[in-house]
């Protein structure tokens, strides 16, 4: 019954073939992941290399690049600092003349 069940999901999955059916430790033998592991890392090192390339040759944009991730940066933190908090709200608070000027009639 154990291999008539392997058989029906093999035969359903069979399309899933682009994820490894192997174990993490043999992954790293099969060729093709090797081939797609090195081909990630080759891109990833061109990206930095030609970045530098460019930073280097245009001081402006290097400029503009701390700017921008400096900046990108403090919005994270923002975001985090307001998700987790109760006390303050992103959005001010609205306060109408009408409610001001009942406020001061009371007064």
């Amino acid at each position: 019954m154990r291999i008539i069940k392997s058989i029906i999901l093999g035969a359903l999955f069979l399309p899933r073939l682009d994820h490894s059916t192997l174990p993490r430790k043999f992954q790293q033998m099969d060729p093709d992941e090797k081939k797609e592991m090195l081909d990630r890392k080759r891109r990833k090192a061109k990206w930095k290399w030609l970045l530098a390339y460019t930073l280097v040759n245009n001081p402006e944009i290097s400029l503009q690049r701390r700017l921008v991730l400096a900046k990108e940066r403090n919005e994270n933190v923002k975001e985090i600092f307001f998700s987790h908090s109760t006390l303050y709200s992103e959005e001010p608070t609205k306060v109408d003349m009408d409610q001001i000027i009942n406020l001061e009639e009371r007064l």
